[in-house]
């Protein structure tokens, strides 16, 4: 179909003796499936972005010119310039074009579409795109019909519509550009890599998570978390605390990166005055698929296209066959030294132990790093512990084609060092206690939690520091704790309680009986409930209202949420198996859309032997119980921890 689209194309443009001027529309049946895992307030349309763009060629012989379509921008139409090139259109041959993995090339603030970035993939023998997310055109020229420009008075202005927004743009153009070069007849369309640099890198970990088509990502320098540390941290506390966790919840690369599928390589330096090493290890260790690191004490920040060379070797590796990068596995710490394993198909040739004392987020500029040698013994990496006072350490390998891989960094306190990839952070909390209101139906009826929870949060911050107050009631629907009704027209069968709300009361006077008099410092409500709304098709805004409820009645905000995604019991029978998954999905939609969310997962909870067989009933075993109240307890005091709150 695609060759006969560009034939007719052909024999239009040579019969008007304008070859490469007219409108083209190149179509592309493989379409984005959007992970279960992405926020419910993911603002793209996936399957609209999945449609090859309507395009135009401009100038240009060896590397070409384009334009294709945006996004509406305020209600009017747009258009977006990039550069193309292939290894025929280099050599004026295209008949050396045939099956080429490719890849989008995403600049960063101050960039603009690179046809010298374009034309390097172009050399290394891949089709490559690389278009302009600033509103300009040829020789950088302002275009009359682009979207909004990329300043950052711009970048965060949270209180304009969602469409109308830069980071909206900007993410489903880069998108559109993938799906117009996977419709070219001369890429195979199952060989394609994004990478970005600076603010392209911020727009790579997005896409990561929301294009499953690519095969490859490397974000360089950027990252998510910006809320927490980078370069507009500022710009983000100076919002109202609305603008701002909107902003977060829209566009920061932490709500999305994790759904990423494909391999990612993560590319940055431990001076870089935007992206942190802190958010920046944060954002990799949200990322499940298989994932390296390229982090350097020293990098300079910048438009940079021919180094690291592990960029070039990673995406060679999964696009074209070529050797892997080495894989470093996890640090492991002793008494005296540290060691981590590693699998490499080529020859090591030094490894290190690199350092910090200074403390983050500081001075980037001025961060001094040091380092120690490592030795290599077969396929172990071992080195001398960094000093107690060591902030961030981290290990480095190279081989014999000179390209480094990393550890993951490591960020160490007085006690004990402490991975990243844990999310935790150093505890800053003011005076008053830490109250757990736990609720729900029959699971949540069935845990103790003077078992595991309690134990495991007065651990945290001292049993004198914690109230717990726990209310459940087996068989109920979330109709029962909140007070509107969400389903039009309104049910009438299944739990369907008479008033709605009164196990919410019930809830609540039992908390205030407890809090009487007492300062709260921070409150964290823990969820398990859902097996009783299977047929309940609004079960995200009853979720959305009983936080609503708890936020205006305790008159505290920044409520932490940690909900129990029901077990998989029934999930190997017919019998209401879409209502189940869409309760289970709306779970962790939730969790993950809400910046203060987290769920934990209960499908081993509740497996028992009959026989020779292990079957997942509805409810938990003794053990089932005691580790859920743990695993809500680690999940609420990570939520604590997490500094600075959003």
């Amino acid at each position: 179909m695609k060759r006969i689209q560009l034939l007719w194309f052909l024999l239009i443009a040579i019969s008007f003796g304008v070859a490469g001027s007219q409108l083209v529309v190149a179509t592309d049946s493989s379409s984005i499936r959007r992970a279960d895992t992405l926020p419910a307030s993911t603002p793209w349309n996936l399957d609209e972005l999945s449609k090859s763009p309507e395009f135009e060629w401009g100038e240009g012989k060896e590397v070409r010119s384009l334009f294709y379509k945006g996004q509406p921008y305020r209600g009017k139409p747009t258009r977006v310039f990039a550069y193309y090139a292939t290894p025929g259109s280099l050599a004026g041959d295209p008949s050396l074009d045939k099956d080429l993995p490719a890849i989008v090339l995403v600049h960063g603030g101050g960039g603009t579409a690179f046809a010298k970035w374009a034309k390097m993939w172009a050399e290394r023998g891949y089709a490559a795109i690389a278009m302009d997310l600033g509103v300009r055109g040829p020789a950088k020229q302002t275009l009359a019909d682009g979207g909004p420009r990329p300043m950052d008075k711009v970048k965060f202005a949270a209180g304009e519509p969602t469409k109308d927004q830069w980071t909206y743009h900007a993410v489903a153009d880069v998108i559109r550009a993938h799906s117009l070069i996977r419709s070219f007849k001369e890429v195979d369309s199952t060989r394609t890599a994004i990478t970005g640099i600076s603010w392209g890198g911020y727009l790579t970990c997005s896409v990561a998570g929301l294009d499953n088509r690519f095969k490859a990502a490397v974000p360089v320098y950027g990252c998510g978390f910006l809320h927490r540390n980078s370069a507009w941290r500022g710009t983000l506390d100076s919002m109202t605390p609305k603008d701002r966790a909107r902003w977060i919840r829209l566009w920061d690369p932490s709500m999305y990166v994790g759904s990423a599928t494909m391999p990612m390589l993560f590319v940055n330096g431990g001076t870089d005055f935007a992206y942190p090493p802190d958010s920046h290890a944060q954002t990799y260790a949200l990322v499940t698929s298989p994932k390296k690191l390229h982090f350097v004490p020293h990098m300079r920040h910048g438009h940079i296209f021919h180094t690291p060379k592990a960029i070039e070797v990673f995406i060679d590796h999964h696009l074209k066959g070529g050797k892997p990068l080495p894989t470093i596995g996890s640090v492991s710490v002793g008494k005296e030294k540290v060691t981590v394993p590693v699998n490499t198909k080529t020859k090591l040739v030094k490894a290190e132990l690199h350092y910090t004392t200074d403390k983050l987020p500081g001075k980037a500029k001025t961060r001094k790093w040091l380092r120690k040698p490592a030795i290599i013994t077969q396929n172990l990496i071992t080195a001398d512990l960094p000093p107690s006072e060591a902030t961030v350490w981290f290990l480095t390998l190279v081989d014999e084609r000179d390209t480094l891989v990393s550890s993951t960094l490591v960020f160490s306190s007085a006690e004990k060092g402490q991975e990243a990839g844990d999310l935790a952070a150093e505890t800053t909390l003011g005076s008053g206690k830490h109250l757990f209101i736990l609720s729900g139906q029959s699971n949540m009826v069935g845990l103790d939690p003077t078992l595991s929870f309690t134990p495991a949060v007065a651990s945290a911050f001292g049993k004198d520091n914690i109230i717990v107050v726990k209310d459940a009631h087996s068989g109920q629907s979330i109709r029962s704790w909140c007070k509107s009704n969400h389903e039009f027209p309104p049910p009438t069968v299944g739990r369907v309680p008479k008033v709605r709300g009164l196990l919410y009361e019930s809830l609540m006077k039992k908390v205030q009986s407890a809090i009487e008099g007492e300062t709260i410092q921070t409150i964290t409500f823990v969820w398990m409930q859902g097996e009783s709304d299977l047929r309940n098709t609004a079960y995200d805004a009853y979720l959305k209202e009983l936080l609503k409820q708890l936020q205006e009645d305790l008159k505290f905000k920044d409520i932490n949420f940690v909900i129990g995604r029901i077990s998989d019991c029934g999930l190997d029978q017919k019998k209401r198996l879409d209502e189940k998954k869409y309760i289970r999905r709306t779970q962790v939609q939730f969790a993950k859309s809400y910046p203060r969310g987290a769920w934990v997962d209960t499908d081993d909870l509740n497996d028992r032997k009959q026989g020779d067989k292990v079957v997942n009933l509805l409810h938990y075993t003794a053990e089932g119980y005691k580790a859920l109240g743990q695993r809500f307890a680690e999940q609420a005091v990570k939520l604590i921890q997490k500094v600075p709150q959003p």
